[in-house]
């Protein structure tokens, strides 16, 4: 049997022009992965702390 945990890949999609962040793919928004959900939420997080909306 194999141990070996799935890869889990998330990403998000943000704003720098319209300060806004989201779970969703959006036209014209940059895209980043994350190879772990930490990584993904503190990334998130900073950007509301930076005033970024979450939509």
């Amino acid at each position: 049997m194999d141990d070996k945990m799935p890869v889990l890949t998330k990403h998000v999609w943000y704003s720098q022009e319209e300060k806004v962040v989201s779970t969703q793919p959006r036209a014209g928004y940059q895209e980043v992965s994350f190879a772990s959900l930490e990584e993904w939420f503190h990334f998130i997080q900073d950007l509301t702390k930076g005033g970024y909306r979450i939509t």
